[in-house]
């Protein structure tokens, strides 16, 4: 486990990867290998804890909450949750 994460999440933060791209169509977290289309969000919100800090995404189906971790992300995640926001309302 410590193999995979030092491969997949560590070593690209040290080389500046990036982790998270956001355009007008989508967002995409490398992270998590995870692409959100923002046609299928309804709601966008932040949310953290003392040792992590995610964005959460209800979507239009109803199914489960997908969430984006920011901890490795570079910004504070109010900054990474407002630009979000942004993107989001162009879809509305």
């Amino acid at each position: 486990m410590l193999i995979a994460f030092l491969k997949w999440c560590f070593i690209p933060l040290l080389n500046g990867a990036a982790t998270l791209e956001l355009d007008e169509e989508k967002l995409e977290c490398y992270i998590t290998g995870r692409t959100i289309y923002w046609k299928d969000v309804v709601e966008i919100s932040e949310d953290s804890s003392r040792y992590s800090s995610w964005i959460k995404f209800e979507m239009v189906d109803g199914s489960d909450d997908l969430t984006v971790p920011t901890k490795w992300i570079e910004g504070s995640n109010t900054s990474i949750y407002n630009k979000m926001q942004e993107y989001f309302a162009r879809t509305l």
